[in-house]
């Protein structure tokens, strides 16, 4: 028995391109960030079998939305979930804000006083994905588009096993960047790609 995780971050937005925080609020794609979908789209049509997924989820949020079904177009849209689990991670006040204003008004602070705790993030991560692979048992292969910081958090799941406390190091989540893992008969997930962003190098 097969699993396979296919994690996408969903395309850029405006607060992306202006390295603004946005967390829990609905910020939609850009056009730089439906033309990152589309060039990931014509990417996993060629993937081997056992990647293609048969399934998608998504975080209800609209950059993700979006993302998921431009990609599920081009594998013979499967059924699409959407779910509030899989939402990124909140950074309350500093939502709507860029680094720079940031750290003038909480300076010397790395994460808002307001925001969400990343062990809640982890907890809720983990927790929609364990519901998510007792529905698709067996051989499977499942696409989860969401975002940048919350798909860490199924990261360190798979590589740190327990670390609830503290976010992965030195795991960066590209827009659109694509991560598959697998997990075999001896129940051990593996990393067949990290954040492979090969699909846009090639973008003017």
């Amino acid at each position: 028995m097969t699993s396979t995780l296919l994690l996408v971050r969903h395309g850029e937005t405006a607060h992306n391109a202006e390295g603004r925080w946005q967390g829990q609020t609905d910020i939609p794609l850009s056009d730089v960030g439906r033309g990152q979908a589309r060039r990931l789209a014509t990417v996993l049509p060629r993937l081997s079998q056992a990647f293609l997924p048969s399934v998608v989820y998504s975080s209800d949020l609209s950059r993700a939305v979006e993302t998921a079904q431009i990609l599920a177009m081009s594998i013979g849209n499967p059924e699409h979930h959407l779910t509030p689990a899989f939402r990124e991670r909140g950074y309350g006040s500093w939502e709507g804000k860029s680094r720079e204003e940031c750290a003038e008004l909480w300076p010397g602070h790395t994460r808002p006083h307001d925001g969400e705790r990343w062990t809640d993030v982890y907890k809720r991560m983990t927790a929609g994905l364990s519901d998510v692979l007792k529905q698709h048992q067996g051989n499977s292969s499942i696409m989860i588009v969401g975002h940048g910081a919350s798909l860490k958090a199924i990261i360190a799941n798979v590589l740190y096993p327990g670390l609830d406390h503290h976010e992965p190091p030195g795991c960066q989540l590209s827009n659109t960047g694509l991560t598959i893992i697998q997990r075999g008969g001896d129940d051990i997930w593996r990393i067949e790609r990290l954040n492979d962003t090969r699909h846009l190098e090639d973008a003017s």
